[in-house]
């Protein structure tokens, strides 16, 4: 049996000094922005080639079908008792 607790404690620390980290070395930079003339970003004047709007459509085709995966794992395991580890 795998002891999910060891699992949890174990990836706990890596994020913990990831967080150290970020809180140490990163600092942020704010530059002074003029509220009034400040125009919210758009994608109109943006030209998206042809290979890049295919790959669009591609990933969301599969992204719509892969979220039926995992409305069949939790069937098998509501169903058939189906443990996934």
């Amino acid at each position: 049996m795998i002891n999910i607790r060891l699992i949890f404690f174990s990836r706990l620390s890596p994020a913990v000094v990831g967080v150290i980290l970020l809180i140490a070395f990163v600092k942020d930079i704010r530059k002074e922005q003029n509220t009034v003339d400040a125009v919210p970003p758009s994608l109109r004047g943006v030209k998206l080639s042809r290979d890049f709007k295919i790959f669009l459509l591609v990933s969301a085709v599969f992204a719509v079908g892969n979220s039926s995966d995992a409305f069949l794992i939790l069937r098998a395991q509501e169903t058939l008792g189906f443990l996934w580890v």
